[in-house]
């Protein structure tokens, strides 16, 4: 455990120094500063970064695995190294991250880097085997890898005058975070780490050819805004693992180890001093694979599947949604706020909760992000609304709708539906649009029927005590 007697910086001076270096070569730019800190210089001429997510991905988020990194160096590569990194953040401390226990996080980012020569053909080589493996991958500008960098290292919201990195024993101070580096030495325990849902996490593996066998790097980077929270999160890490194999906590190499947790692919080799690097022969290193997908907001328990139901809200484009009682719009709304998600309620009279209000009308649509996206509900509007061609990205639009005829142009644009007690001719107009249901299962109380293009679940929803004061 970290004894907070001990936290404390170690050659401020030579921070100071290492800030004042990274800067002369950023031209201003924090974000470019944070790569040169952390990354040897020039680290970008020969590395591309992906944005991975599942193909066709439905809103009902359930894990899959990525395929791994030695996929990606199988022989006739053009790559020489590759690297994976999974972000994930958690909902907000409270009764409804205490229901789910700890089991998805609210949001999930995963990138894939790989190192080439020759840039054309590594692009098409990556994406085609992670296609292959039904995944896309949309390359990122400089631009957009920055963004990427400054959002993992904690500078977002960070004071303009924050050092870049302040290294520590115990810990590191990055941006306006604090963070602990941890390393494994058994490749499947991958699995479980990037989907840790306690404090911010993030899990970055690069992998490298040589010979007949990999030198791999793994790294597990906790984040939080003090002591006390990694504390907590360090606990809850060692009962998680405590039967998946040993991790080593890297004191004194925390700043160093956070570099293989940036999407920048600096391929490993030997010798090498660092703790967090292994040789290990082909059939362990392809057994190193992370899971993407599981996140979102949990409407409730997958009685088919037996797991949690997570609805995947908000993405690269805007989503659709339709329920069919203001309760559980209400119900959505609240644990999306849980989430991290601003929301705004069109309806007659204000509800209660943490929410905005608009007055009835056509819909306001406001433009989420991905660090603050956006849900708008309209509460049974008096017109169905076309929503069809909706700008942006990373908000949804929930609409509180009584399912007859005229709501077919509306469940045509619509990603899902969620529908409570339903008569004949709604299950039919249901199955007519999105083309499945679950006919072999009888809707009990306290479910519901989740249903999208070619997927559906039947969810029980279990109610935390706020959220039966909230809902009535």
């Amino acid at each position: 455990m970290m004894d907070p007697r001990r936290f404390v910086k170690r050659l401020p001076v030579a921070d100071a120094l290492l800030d004042r270096m990274a800067y002369a070569g950023a031209r201003g730019d924090r974000r470019a500063a944070l790569l040169n800190a952390l990354l040897p210089s020039g680290a970008l001429a020969h590395s591309l970064t992906f944005a991975v997510a599942p193909a066709g991905e439905e809103v009902l988020s359930w894990p899959v695995r990525l395929p791994p990194l030695t996929a990606l160096l199988a022989p006739g590569s053009p790559l020489t190294g590759a690297q994976v990194v999974v972000h994930t953040r958690p909902p907000a401390p409270g009764a409804y991250r205490e229901l789910i226990q700890h089991g998805v996080p609210a949001h999930r980012w995963t990138y894939v880097a790989v190192s080439s020569d020759d840039p054309a053909s590594a692009a098409t080589w990556t994406q085609n085997v992670l296609r292959q493996h039904g995944f896309t991958a949309a390359q990122l500008d400089q631009d957009e890898l920055l963004d990427v960098v400054a959002f993992l290292g904690g500078l977002d919201g960070a004071a303009a005058s924050a050092k870049l990195i302040e290294r520590g024993f115990e810990a590191c101070t990055m941006g306006a975070e604090l963070h602990v580096c941890f390393t494994w030495s058994e490749a499947p325990v991958l699995e479980l780490l990037s989907r840790f849902p306690a404090v911010p996490a993030t899990v970055g593996v690069r992998v490298a050819r040589t010979g007949g066998e990999f030198v791999a790097e793994r790294v597990l980077r906790l984040s939080g805004p003090d002591v006390k929270a990694l504390q907590s999160a360090e606990t809850w890490l060692a009962n998680g693992v405590r039967h998946a194999g040993r991790l080593q906590r890297l004191n004194g190499h925390h700043a160093s180890a956070a570099a293989v947790t940036v999407p920048v692919c600096v391929p490993p080799s030997l010798p090498s001093k660092q703790s967090w690097t292994h040789v290990e022969p082909p059939h362990v290193a392809g057994r190193a694979a992370a899971w993407t997908g599981g996140a979102g907001v949990v409407l409730g328990w997958d009685v088919v599947r037996q797991a949690h139901a997570p609805l995947r809200l908000f993405r690269e484009r805007p989503v659709v949604g339709v329920v069919t009682s203001a309760r559980l719009a209400h119900l959505v709304a609240a644990r999306s706020v849980s989430c991290g998600a601003g929301v705004t309620v069109q309806s007659e009279a204000p509800w209660p909760g943490p929410f905005g209000h608009a007055r009835p009308g056509p819909p306001a649509v406001a433009l989420g992000g991905p660090r603050l996206p956006h849900l708008l509900v309209l509460d049974r509007p008096a017109e169905v609304p076309g929503l069809a061609g909706l700008p942006g990205s990373h908000h949804a639009v929930l609409v509180v709708a009584d399912l007859g005829p005229e709501h077919v142009p509306l469940l045509e644009v619509a990603d899902f539906a969620v529908a409570g007690d339903l008569g004949a001719p709604q299950q039919s107009l249901l199955r007519g649009v999105f083309g499945t249901w679950l006919d072999d299962l009888p809707l009990v109380p306290g479910q519901v029927t989740v249903i999208g293009r070619g997927v559906a679940a039947r969810v029980g929803i279990t109610l935390t005590g706020q959220e039966h004061h909230l809902l009535g």
